[in-house]
């Protein structure tokens, strides 16, 4: 080092210096995975195509694991070349799904996720997303809000197969009926019933009726009324049509007016029988529900119509008329 002073008179303006420091570099913190979710909608029982959810990590390329489970329901991600762990399979509906492998690959499973309520069931569900890059996690949680959808009513009964004789007493159809607002298990619905048709084949004699809810229904087209309200509280409206060699009869609910056990009762109490004293006993009549409907939304994904096929035989039989 030189300063401006001179070097007269004995004077030195130069020195030499020996000057050091020391960088000690430390490794950099390993920072942990970051997981971007977000909430999401879905029907009952419909799946549903879901978007949003992705991982980032500042310093690496891979991961050792990612595990995404859901409380409810099953899902499936969208195909990758990401790895998948024993318990589960690429394409197969779980609950529970690890992968590993690159951010990149993992981040193509996760792009989509499609999932699906448990049956039935519109609780809404919880999912969790756990990443791990080894030295670090990162946990997070989105909820699937749930809406309820209408599903189909039913009925399923056994059905009698009962033999008529003639001049003989009303014969029982069906027995050991359930009624369901829609579909069994998951959360219940309780929608009343709106309309019930069933038909009766074969029908050859004009005094041949079906008692439904208290009421005689003759077997003859263009009959109408309303029953009487033996099983239900406000009886219910029916139409015969048809009968050219099949009736069709039609019942009708107001709203509000016919429960599930209201109908299964009615359905239990349903009769045939034939006042004609000379039946035609070829053929026997088939009795079958053909269609139900509740009184919920029909609007798509909703349904609240299904087509039944519960069915009871009728033999009849002629008796031996004194002269």
């Amino acid at each position: 080092m030189t300063d401006d002073g001179g070097t007269a008179n004995g004077g030195d303006n130069d020195a030499v210096l020996s000057l050091a420091s020391t960088v000690t570099v430390v490794a950099a913190d390993n920072d942990s995975p970051v997981n971007t979710v977000s909430a999401q909608t879905a029907n009952e029982d419909v799946a549903k195509a879901m978007t949003g959810t992705s991982i980032a990590d500042p310093d690496d390329s891979s991961l050792d694991s990612v595990r995404i489970t859901v409380d409810l329901g099953t899902f499936t991600l969208a195909d990758s070349d990401a790895t998948y762990d024993v318990s589960s399979t690429e394409g197969v509906a779980d609950n529970d799904v690890t992968l590993s492998g690159t951010i990149a690959n993992i981040n193509v499973a996760l792009a989509t996720i499609t999932w699906t309520s448990a049956t039935n069931d519109n609780t809404n569900a919880v999912f969790t997303i756990l990443s791990d890059d080894g030295p670090n996690t990162d946990s997070d949680q989105f909820t699937v809000t749930v809406t309820a959808i209408n599903d189909e009513p039913s009925i399923a009964c056994t059905g009698s197969s009962p033999t008529f004789e003639e001049d003989g007493n009303a014969m029982g159809l069906f027995s050991a009926c359930t009624v369901l607002a829609g579909g069994a298990g998951g959360d219940a619905e309780s929608d009343d019933i709106a309309t019930m048709v069933f038909t009766v084949t074969n029908v050859q004699d004009n005094s041949e009726v079906i008692a439904f809810d208290g009421t005689s229904i003759y077997l003859v087209a263009g009959q109408n009324g309303a029953t009487t309200g033996t099983q239900t509280t406000e009886g219910v409206a029916y139409a015969v049509t048809g009968c050219s060699n099949t009736c069709t009869v039609t019942l009708t609910a107001a709203t509000g007016e016919l429960t599930l056990a209201e109908l299964d009762a009615a359905v239990e109490a349903m009769t045939y029988s034939n006042s004609d004293q000379s039946p035609t006993i070829g053929d026997t009549r088939v009795v079958t529900i053909t269609t139900l409907t509740d009184e919920g939304s029909s609007s798509s994904p909703h349904d609240n119509s299904a087509t039944e096929a519960d069915a009871s035989t009728v033999t009849l039989t002629k008796s031996n008329d004194a002269p």
